[in-house]
C-alpha cells in the first residue's frame, strides 16, 4: 500500500496559522477602556520590549473608525504596580490620527501604561495598556 501525501498548500496553511496564533498570543492583552466607547486607542513602544528609561511612544487614536482631528489631547502616563501615577506626557499630533513623543520608564518590571484621549469637545476615554519593563543592558 502506497502512504498518500497530503496536498502542498496544507503544509503552508498549517505554517500560516500557527504564525497567526502565534502572534496574537504574543500581542498580550487589549487594553481595558473606560468613558466614551466610540474612541479607540492604539500604542505603540520603542524599544520593543520597552526598557527602564526613555522610551518613544506612539498612539493611533480613532473616533467611530475615522482618525481623530488634530486638536485631540492625547496623554500618557506610567502607573506602577503599587499604584504610583507618573507625569502625565502630552503628545504632540504627528499625522492623521497620530501622536508622538516620549516617556520615561523608571524602573523595570509589571506597569501600565495610562492613554487617555480627549477631543475637543470634551467627549474623552481612558485606555489602560498592561506593559512590561525590562532592565537595559549593561545596567
Amino acid at each position: 500500500m502506497t502512504p498518500t501525501r497530503a496536498p502542498r498548500w496544507a503544509g503552508r496553511t498549517v505554517c500560516v496559522c500557527a504564525t497567526i496564533l502565534l502572534i496574537t498570543a504574543c500581542a498580550g492583552p487589549g487594553p481595558e477602556a473606560e468613558g466614551d466607547q466610540a474612541l479607540t486607542a492604539h500604542l505603540r513602544i520603542s524599544p520593543t520590549p520597552p526598557m527602564a528609561g526613555q522610551a518613544l511612544v506612539a498612539v493611533e487614536a480613532a473616533d467611530a473608525g475615522a482618525p481623530a482631528p488634530p486638536d485631540t489631547r492625547v496623554t500618557v502616563s506610567v502607573e506602577t504596580q503599587e499604584g504610583d501615577v507618573g507625569q502625565a506626557y502630552v503628545l504632540e499630533a504627528a499625522g492623521e490620527g497620530r501622536w508622538e513623543g516620549s516617556v520615561e520608564f523608571t524602573r523595570p518590571g509589571e506597569v501600565v501604561t495610562v492613554v487617555e484621549v480627549t477631543l475637543s469637545g470634551g467627549r474623552s476615554a481612558v485606555f489602560r495598556f498592561p506593559v512590561t519593563v525590562t532592565r537595559r543592558p549593561g545596567s
